[in-house]
């Protein structure tokens, strides 16, 4: 479920004209454990009800971003089915 939620936000940044994109700041996002994909999920306030931004790598270890950060973050971790892709 975490994994559809961090792709439902990339999918609807790309639908609202957004583009996904790394950053220079990769080194500050530690990478995901083999088989994992993690993402942070940037919000408007400690309620949690609008996300503002996203930062986390994918399967393939592959940095993805979009939006903005803010002071209200929750990780989310979730396996990749298989391992990440070579």
């Amino acid at each position: 479920m975490k994994r559809h939620l961090a792709s439902a936000l990339a999918g609807l940044a790309v639908a609202g004209g957004l583009t996904l994109a790394t950053t220079s700041s990769a080194s500050a996002y530690p990478r995901c454990a083999a088989g994992y994909q993690c993402s942070w999920v940037y919000y408007t306030d400690a309620a949690h009800t609008t996300a503002t931004g996203v930062r986390g790598f994918d399967c393939n270890g592959n940095l993805f971003s979009w939006g903005t950060t803010s002071a209200y973050v929750i990780y989310e971790q979730d396996t990749c089915g298989g391992g990440p892709v070579n």
